[in-house]
């Protein structure tokens, strides 16, 4: 596993290993005294409340091309976002600073990025169809979470297929 820092405060690009023969391949999502022994270093010297972060909610969505999911922003949960099939444009925001970055998340690079609390996060579905876990740290609690639009000119993201499929919250945005 190789950790990368970003362009953005908190937020890593995680880097799996896979194990592959001729029978398929095999990666590891997630060992936690792995993750806790080469994220606590780094992301402790940005954010010390990852150090207690213990997984509560797992969730896989299925999504056909074009679909763009997001921009959710919550307060408290941290989020660890992996494609296992397929691939996926997947952009983080800082909704104080207006900056964003994009990841290319896909069942064949095995990336998954670390999103913290405070940060917007969205992905839009580039493949035919594709799989995206989620572990976050906190229950949905929609009193925390807020939606900004996909287009908002205040962080300006290019979007790979537009217009994208979207979900009605998603198109209005709540900010």
């Amino acid at each position: 596993m190789k950790v990368l820092e970003t362009t953005l405060n908190s937020v890593y690009l995680i880097k799996l290993e896979s194990f592959e023969d001729y029978r398929g391949n095999v990666i590891g999502i997630w060992d936690n005294a792995e993750y806790h022994k080469r994220l606590s270093s780094a992301v402790l010297l940005r954010d010390e409340t990852f150090i207690n972060v213990r997984w509560k909610e797992i969730v896989v969505t299925t999504s056909a091309r074009g679909v763009l999911r997001g921009i959710h922003w919550d307060s408290k949960r941290w989020k660890l976002c992996t494609c296992l099939y397929g691939k996926v444009y997947q952009v983080v925001v800082e909704p104080k600073s207006g900056k964003w970055e994009g990841f290319i998340l896909s069942g064949d690079n095995h990336n998954q990025v670390l999103v913290p609390p405070k940060h917007g996060n969205s992905y839009q579905v580039l493949s035919d169809v594709a799989i995206f876990h989620y572990m976050m740290s906190e229950y949905y609690d929609p009193n925390r979470e807020k939606t900004f639009r996909y287009d908002d000119p205040k962080f300006g993201i290019n979007w790979v297929t537009v217009p994208p499929i979207l979900s009605k919250k998603d198109f209005e945005g709540e900010i």
